[in-house]
């Protein structure tokens, strides 16, 4: 107890320890009665919680404040009626003690007594006029805290003082509720005695029965009953209580409930019935009870599945052998087709497996999508069932109406061990989709290394491809497995097998950036400069993409920088024509030619201008590209530029010392073709840098008339203007 001062503490110890003459002499002494401690206890709290009566009588002569709380709201009366000292409690009330004050929680002494089950302290309460159904402020009353503690005494007590027996909490439940809950059959016989209503559901429907049920109270379930409990109430879901008893495996319940009639053919909303839920849970010997009172194991839920069903899926093989020996449809399925055989296999229950086959379940059957029972273990990498399922005699080889079979499965998802289990049962390992695809090219383009290195193991030819040409290397490849690759070639992959487009693996790598792979591949011999049937090589593809990693590794590889396209398009060019700065930056430290020209003499630069890639026109400005190289047609790139609109592009070849007035094969200067395409920044920019205003093309027009003959107003009219002689 944390106390204040010398003085306080002595007298507050004095209380505690009943310590009636010291009390009296300290307060003689003038120690104030009321004074706390840092708990906010006086000497009345101290001396009531210890049971002290005589030093209470005192205190409360000295006008000690009754009602005082301490900091948690508890007063003396409360104190008293916690530790059970009812003499104390008499004292205070006849003192005028308030009877009803309420701790923060809003429990009354009364409360406080009946959750405690001090019975004589309860009606001491009661004899002096507490009221009775006053609840706290979560609902509880004092009925109903001393149902859920079981204290018998008090509950009859308080039934007999008037206290309202059906008064429910927010969730709906009453006092019967809370004591069949939490297993009080004496206080349950108390309350149904004195009126309880026996079948009140509560706000989400569950009875009184069905609590008592699910926590597998029988002696309550007896009770309840033998006194009119409706047997197959429904609650949440239509579910009855043999239902939740059932699922719960409370044997001894369920006994009880079909003792007094339960229905054992009842289901709730979703068709589940009381064998189900026992069935799906294991519960052997509730399954055993229900069957003998003719429980029906071929019935099926609303989905379509039986008990057997759901014992297969759960793997509760004692069960399942309980329903063999009866009358069982065994290859019966579900709605969406799933046998009891599947949904063990797909739970890789393999003892289940092989006990449904020992019965002559059906091991090939189908789902509707052509998939049996192996196909769903092998997808689910469930190689127990797998292995049960092979010694059951399943077809190893049977595909679904897609075509998989059951190492294509396997192969998809990965799992190494089933697809070995598979190969060494014999399963046909280069059997083929309708596309072409086998168990191995699938492994390999999902970048399973365990699965592919099982299937070459047990012979998969390694370079069959697809209808349309594609390789588990391609495959591989085009996915960036490195390490799919790297076995691949190691164990003898043709490295630069061709698909009907001519591209190699190499080419799709580079074109998908996939830099390790490219890395690998080369290693492993591939041509470099292969290129497939449009010219295009790896390194060309790279740059297009903008790979700049795998450009640099192509190129210090070897490949061949400047091999052009059949228009005459080199990697440089694709690189520049789509903005690949990097790339670019890459080529030219590769030695690339940079004023290499196309059939058409278009330029790396002239393409940068077209496409106003500023960046790349910068860089290739720095590494002295020909700013005046002129195409077929006589075009510059400042020609092309201008005659597109492209200002930023046309002021960094102006920088750069291009010819500003160079003309084309028909005389047209840049200055014409940015007065024609009335574009007043470029206009007035090359009429700065001293662009020749009169200048005629081969027709004898000047940009003065080429502009004229646009005839845009107002914006064309500042272009005559800055073209017009002052």
């Amino acid at each position: 107890m944390s106390v204040g001062t010398s003085s306080t503490r002595s007298l507050l110890a004095a209380c505690q320890n009943g310590e009636l003459d010291m009390v009296r002499a300290l307060i003689a002494a003038g120690e104030d009665s009321a004074v706390r401690d840092d708990n906010g206890n006086t000497p009345l709290l101290v001396a009531a919680v210890s049971g002290h009566f005589v030093l209470v009588q005192l205190l409360v002569g000295y006008g000690a404040s009754l009602d005082l709380a301490d900091k948690n709201g508890w007063t003396a009366l409360m104190k008293a009626s916690l530790n059970d000292h009812a003499d104390v409690v008499s004292l205070l009330l006849k003192s005028g003690a308030a009877i009803d004050k309420r701790l923060l929680s809003g429990t009354t002494a009364l409360g406080v007594a009946c959750d405690s089950g001090h019975l004589g302290v309860v009606r001491v309460f009661i004899d002096g006029g507490a009221s009775i159904d006053l609840a706290a402020k979560n609902g509880w009353t004092a009925l109903m805290k001393a149902s859920f503690k079981g204290h018998v005494e008090v509950v009859s007590l308080l039934l007999k003082s008037g206290a309202t027996i059906d008064k429910r909490l927010p969730s709906g439940t009453t006092a019967l509720g809370v004591a069949c809950a939490t297993g009080h059959e004496g206080v349950a016989r108390i309350l149904i005695d004195g009126g309880a209503s026996i079948d009140l559901a509560d706000n989400n429907g569950w009875t009184i029965l069905m609590k008592a049920s699910l926590r597998g109270y029988a002696g309550v379930v007896r009770c309840l009953l033998r006194s009119g409990s409706d047997v197959d109430k429904k609650g949440p879901n239509e579910a009855t209580a043999l239902a939740v008893a059932c699922f719960h495996g409370h044997l001894a319940v369920v006994q009880c409930l079909l003792e007094y009639g339960a229905s054992v053919v009842g289901a709730d909303k979703g068709g589940t019935t009381a064998l189900m839920e026992a069935a799906m849970s294991g519960h052997l010997d509730v399954v055993k009870l229900l069957v003998q009172h003719g429980a029906k194991v071929i019935i099926q839920d609303m989905n379509g599945n039986t008990a057997l069903i759901w014992a297969a899926k759960n793997g509760h093989t004692a069960v399942v052998q309980l329903f063999m020996d009866g009358d069982v449809s065994i290859d019966l399925a579900n709605h969406a087709g799933w046998t009891a055989l599947m949904q063990a296999s797909w739970k890789n229950h393999p003892d289940m497996v092989s006990l449904l086959l020992k019965y002559g379940v059906a091991v090939d059957k189908r789902l509707p999508s052509g998939t049996m029972a192996l196909g769903v273990a092998s997808e689910t990498g469930q190689v127990g069932a797998a292995r049960a399922l092979l010694d059951g005699g399943a077809s190893i080889d049977l595909t679904d109406n897609n075509g998989w079979t059951a190492l294509m499965k396997a192969s998809l998802k990965g799992h190494a061990d089933v697809v070995s289990l598979l190969l060494e049962s014999g399963a046909a390992v280069d059997k083929r989709l309708p596309n072409g695809t086998t168990a191995l090219g699938v492994a390999c383009k999902n970048g399973h290394l365990g699965v592919v290195r099982a299937l070459i193991d047990g012979g998969a030819w390694i370079d069959l491809a697809t209808k349309n040409g594609w390789t588990a290397l391609v495959k591989a490849s085009s996915k960036g497995h490195a390490d799919v690759v790297a076995l691949l070639l190691k164990s003898g992959a043709a490295v630069d097998k061709p698909l009907p487009s001519g591209s190699k693996a190499l080419g799709i790598a580079s074109d998908s950036g996939y830099v390790k792979v490219v890395r690998v591949l080369i290693d492993g011999g591939a041509s470099i400069d292969l290129a497939d049937n449009n010219g295009w090589t790896a390194l060309m593809k790279a740059s297009l993409k903008g790979h700049a990693d795998v450009v640099s590794l192509l190129l210090k590889s070897g490949a061949a920088v400047d091999k052009p396209l059949l228009n005459g398009t080199t990697a440089l060019e694709i690189a520049c024509d789509n903005g690949h700065v990097g790339v670019v930056r890459v080529l030219i430290s590769g030695g690339a030619s940079i004023d290499w020209a196309d059939n058409d003499g278009w330029s790396a630069l002239m393409k940068a201008s077209l496409k106003g890639h500023s960046d790349v026109v910068s860089l290739l400005l720095m590494n002295d590209v020909n700013v005046d190289n002129q195409c077929l047609n006589g075009s510059t790139a400042l020609r092309i530029a201008c005659e597109n609109g492209r200002s930023n592009i046309a002021r960094l070849l102006i920088q750069s010392g291009a010819s500003i007035d160079l003309s084309d094969q028909k005389g047209e200067r840049p200055l014409q073709w940015a007065a024609r395409n009335g574009d007043l920044e470029v206009v007035e920019l090359l009429v700065v840098h001293g662009a020749g205003i009169e200048l005629t093309d081969n027709s004898g027009w000047n940009a003065l008339m080429k502009a004229a003959e646009r005839g845009e107003v107002p914006r064309n009219g500042a272009i005559l203007d800055t073209l017009s002689p002052h």
